[in-house]
């Protein structure tokens, strides 16, 4: 957990280096929910944890409950266009802001799954730093599925086969 947690420092690190460029600049990008994202979501924490996330709608809408069941002022008329908003802007593809550190992936059946797939919503070097038990890499790729992961039952099954092949904990 702690290295899971120092990755994601990593991360919010180097998003809040890139928005410390550009001071008062508006990290939401404009569009249809834009304006009920930059107060209902900044009013609890910074927009960093938001602008580094990439889920597709179906997770940013559990994302969204979530966040409304911790008291986000986002009315049931507003839950749709709100995770309509983030999936558009900050959904599968959309690059993360900040450097891209360009991460080599060990040969073998199945990267060119996990290069195509997992770098839609993150960057490869989650992958690569952190090794975990094999049972972990399935959950996690499961779980990413049901974020809106575009990868089908097979495709899942050979990418936790490389995971667990080569970035398993030893």
């Amino acid at each position: 957990m702690r290295h899971l947690l120092l990755i994601a420092g990593l991360t919010l690190a180097t998003a809040s280096a890139a928005f410390a460029q550009t001071p008062n600049a508006d990290p939401f990008p404009p569009g249809d929910g834009h304006d009920k994202v930059a107060v209902a979501c900044t009013q609890c924490h910074a927009p960093t944890p938001i602008v580094t996330m990439r889920m597709g709608e179906a997770g940013w809408r559990r994302q969204v409950e979530i966040m409304i069941l911790r008291g986000a002022q986002i009315g049931p008329d507003d839950i749709d266009r709100t995770a309509t908003y983030l999936a558009t802007v900050f959904g599968p593809g959309v690059p993360l802001p900040g450097p891209v550190k360009e991460v080599h992936l060990a040969a073998g059946s199945g990267a060119e799954l996990v290069q195509t797939h997992c770098s839609l919503c993150h960057s490869l070097e989650r992958v690569v730093i952190r090794h975990r038990p094999g049972q972990q890499w399935a959950a996690i790729v499961h779980r990413m599925m049901q974020f809106g992961a575009p990868v089908d039952g097979t495709e899942a099954d050979q990418i936790v086969a490389y995971l667990e092949e080569h970035y398993a904990a030893q």
